[in-house]
């Protein structure tokens, strides 16, 4: 694939280079089903077009992964076939139309499938459900996980929002679900999507440590509020099994399981009630964004205070 660009000013540039994956969903930037390329894109690149070899454009780029703020060979080109149609509303409408469910998803980890009892590592888990969501109305709950979507199975996560995304306000879609070792079917009437409001919060002084590395504290009402959560501890500090799951200091215990957390002490009888070696899925918040995190529970354990 090649990108003609004006990068710094420099017109007409062109840099070329291989698609690395496609359907990459990237947190902060909605459920866009991006292209990863190593093409070099720089300030003056984005919006540029995306052409594959035979000239044809495949994609816009938008954007770089980068840790100075230059290129390092993680490029994302928005797909043409959506780019066109969101140009098509704004063409039509004045503005982009998405349908929306109210839920956020996350992949079915080998680890998270034996967490959760499911017979195997597809589908979408269900991190979040938007209070007054379609998804609420028809009963998708937090912790379960979506297997097939109108009698097809889903072979990854991204699958689910992306067909969401395509689909307009008003149309319905069916649902199959697994929840605590059964089936369960769901109809889903998809609404326009409504504007998200922005949040912050400060977090408690931590209260007890676990045998899992956690050091946590309780957020208060007020603080649970400004997050759009009805439960959640703060992560005070991270070492151990939970540092090494990715769990960070600032994070935001939501939920062990399907149970959700209200308080400290409804993580450690949790953890203490889990069976030595087993492993639980803990559901965290980061940067406002939800994913369930696999840990396993030591054979011996120790807390203290």
């Amino acid at each position: 694939v090649a990108a003609i660009s004006s990068p710094f000013g420099f017109h007409g540039s062109v840099t070329a280079g291989v698609v690395s994956a496609v359907g990459r969903v990237i947190g902060g930037a909605g459920e866009i089903p991006f292209i990863q390329t190593d093409v070099a894109i720089n300030p003056g690149s984005s919006g540029s077009p995306l052409f594959n070899s035979r000239g044809e454009v495949v994609g816009i780029n938008s954007m770089i992964y980068s840790g100075s703020g230059g290129y390092m060979g993680l490029s994302f080109a928005v797909p043409i076939n959506l780019a066109m149609r969101i140009a098509g509303q704004l063409r039509d409408h004045g503005a982009v139309r998405r349908a929306w469910l109210g839920a956020q998803f996350q992949e079915v980890t080998p680890a998270l499938a034996q967490s959760f009892g499911l017979p195997g590592s597809t589908g979408a888990l269900v991190v979040r459900v938007e209070a007054g969501s379609p998804a609420q109305a028809a009963g998708l709950a937090q912790g379960d996980a979506v297997l097939a979507l109108d009698g097809k199975p889903l072979a990854h996560f991204t699958d689910l929002p992306q067909e969401v995304a395509q689909r307009a306000a008003g149309s319905r879609m069916q649902l199959e679900v697994w929840r605590r070792g059964a089936h369960r079917t769901l109809q889903v009437s998809l609404r326009a999507q409504p504007a998200s409001p922005e949040s912050s919060f400060t977090a408690a002084a931590p209260e007890w440590n676990d045998g899992l590395g956690l050091s946590l504290g309780d957020l208060s009402s007020a603080q649970r509020l400004q997050l759009g959560l009805d439960s959640g501890l703060i992560v005070r500090e991270a070492a151990g099994l939970a540092r090494s799951e990715g769990i960070r200091a600032g994070d935001v215990v939501v939920a062990l399981n399907t149970a959700k957390l209200y308080r400290v002490d409804d993580f450690r009888q949790g953890v203490t009630q889990a069976p030595p070696g087993q492993t639980v899925a803990l559901l965290v918040m980061r940067d406002h964004r939800l994913a369930y995190v696999a840990v396993r529970v030591p054979v011996t354990r120790r807390g203290r205070s």
